[in-house]
């Protein structure tokens, strides 16, 4: 059972994974250029990219977004509405 439901979905979604890759591109050409920057860019792009992957992302759950559609779950508690509800003056004597 996932601790993070899903929350990035969509266009949203295919954004990170878009633009996590290009961030993780432009790390990598910046290692060639020497220094740190480099491997701090490339984990930003990794996040991006996996929030993306995942379609969960933390800062969402804490700032109370959500991209993915309202998807109405079955309920095992509720009631058929083509059933009629029973009530007491419609019981069966014996």
């Amino acid at each position: 059972m996932p601790i993070i439901s899903e929350n990035v979905c969509g266009i949203d979604r295919a954004v990170r994974i878009v633009i996590g890759m290009v961030i993780i591109a432009s790390g990598i050409l910046r290692l060639l250029g020497g220094g740190i920057w480099g491997y701090i860019i490339i984990l930003i792009g990794i996040a991006v990219f996996l929030t993306g992957l995942l379609q969960r992302c933390g800062l969402y759950v804490l700032f109370g977004f959500n991209s993915c559609p309202d998807v109405e779950k079955p309920n095992s508690t509720s009631v058929n509405p083509d059933i009629e509800p029973y009530s007491d003056s419609e019981k069966i004597s014996p």
